[in-house]
């Protein structure tokens, strides 16, 4: 086996080098995206912590159903709960979430972060 010139081995650590430029773009990229993801799910989290609600009563052999405020599909507004509470009645109560107004979606917002704790606003 001969030695590697000096040429050889310079070209041999450009390549390594050029592998390693290219892995940390691809770790850059990766960050960057699970950042972007991250502040996302806070952003869901946030703007469902300031929602407010409101349950449907149904039949009484029928669970409730929980909407956001101002949804055109409640039939039967009633007063407006904060997130918190929301958060508590779905734990407490067999509640069905409107898909319409994506209720569900804020409320598992909630549930996922910090156990579903508010902070009251």
């Amino acid at each position: 086996m001969r030695d590697m010139g000096v040429g050889e081995r310079l070209k041999s650590h450009r390549a390594v080098v050029a592998w390693l430029e290219y892995q940390l773009a691809q770790e850059r990229r990766k960050v960057q995206d699970l950042e972007a993801e991250v502040a996302a799910r806070e952003q869901a989290r946030e703007d469902a912590r300031r929602a407010r609600y409101t349950v449907e009563t149904t039949w009484p052999d029928m669970p409730n159903v929980l909407h956001r405020s101002g949804c055109r599909y409640n039939s039967s507004p009633q007063t407006n709960i904060r997130a918190s509470e929301a958060v508590q009645r779905v734990r407490d109560d067999p509640l069905v979430c409107c898909t319409a107004c994506d209720a569900g979606a804020n409320i598992t917002a909630l549930l996922s972060a910090d156990g579903g704790r508010d902070d009251g606003t």
